[in-house]
């Protein structure tokens, strides 16, 4: 059996791995991306997309190896009710596995907590977007696993976005109430920014970046990503993406993978 402070971080990692997607990612506009922006549906339509992952990471503790490894696919479903607001609902299912050297390995997977909300484009001027993403993270997850806090959690994301020819610029910036653990902190702060460049008519290449409050009191270190990716166009109303994300510091994961799908309808 794997020892008290790893089964302790097991539970963390799993609602990471949810949380991943939630907040801020929630609903994003441009898969891989994790930074959003102020796009929306437009009146009467939908969208619905499939974010996926594949995270992996070994640490060392005490002399002690453990290595973990997370995954992930969170459908999203949104709809326009006006042209500039959207509202959505994102349930994710995450699978999880933890090995430490010499005690075996602990798995586990299920439907997480859910995530809703809405996107409001509330500005919009030669080139120059402003929105606001209010959110509720619903407890529809088993807390007893890990896969869910208990209680609703609630958020916003401050989302704004210039466009000048083929490039485009996206900065985000968020709060969450975190209603997890009693030992983790509770105000969640982050804040992130993505530029990508249309190369070709169906093909847009990006790079993300962005840093996130740590959930650990005990930690200082603020866990901090570099993503790279690309969206390319099937058509008008179909996406297919693909991101490969890399923690810059020991809080953030070693690396992800990060494919997806958007149809438009």
């Amino acid at each position: 059996m794997l020892k008290r402070g790893v089964m302790k971080e097991r539970k963390g990692l799993i609602i990471i791995c949810c949380v991943l997607w939630l907040w801020p990612a929630s609903a994003r506009a441009a898969l891989p991306f994790i930074t959003d922006d102020t796009g929306t549906q437009g009146a009467g339509k939908f969208q619905i997309e499939a974010a996926g992952e594949y995270n992996r990471e070994k640490e060392t503790t005490s002399g002690i190896i453990v290595k973990e490894s997370g995954s992930g696919l969170v459908p999203t479903l949104t709809y326009g009710v006006m042209d500039q607001i959207d509202l959505f609902i994102a349930v994710p299912y995450v699978w999880y596995s933890a090995e430490e050297e010499g005690a075996g390995t602990v798995r586990e997977n299920g439907a997480a907590d859910s995530i809703a909300g809405m996107k409001w484009r509330c500005y919009e001027r030669e080139g120059m977007s402003i929105g606001i993403k209010p959110f509720l993270i619903i407890p529809t997850g088993n807390e007893e696993k890990g896969l869910g806090s208990g209680e609703t959690g609630y958020g916003t994301i401050v989302i704004m976005t210039k466009v000048e020819g083929p490039w485009t610029v996206h900065a985000d910036f968020g709060y969450l109430r975190n209603q997890n653990e009693p030992d983790e902190r509770k105000d969640l702060w982050q804040a992130s920014a993505a530029v990508t460049f249309k190369v070709v008519k169906n093909l847009v290449l990006g790079a993300d970046m962005g840093i996130v409050t740590n959930r650990d009191k005990t930690s200082r270190e603020e866990p901090v990503y570099l993503l790279g990716g690309m969206v390319y166009s099937v058509n008008d109303d179909l996406e297919l993406s693909l991101g490969l994300k890399a923690g810059l510091n020991a809080s953030e994961k070693d690396w992800s993978v990060l494919p997806g799908v958007t149809h438009r309808f």
